[in-house]
């Protein structure tokens, strides 16, 4: 299984940091580099 890197801008993002990243995290795909 091959591994999926997420990379996040978090550039003025925080109002929807906490939002992107609970998204991330819940996938169903769970090999994931974050």
């Amino acid at each position: 299984m091959k591994t999926v890197g997420v990379v996040i801008p978090i550039y003025n993002v925080q109002d929807y940091l906490k939002e992107c990243l609970d998204s991330v995290i819940n996938q169903t795909y769970k090999n994931l580099q974050i």
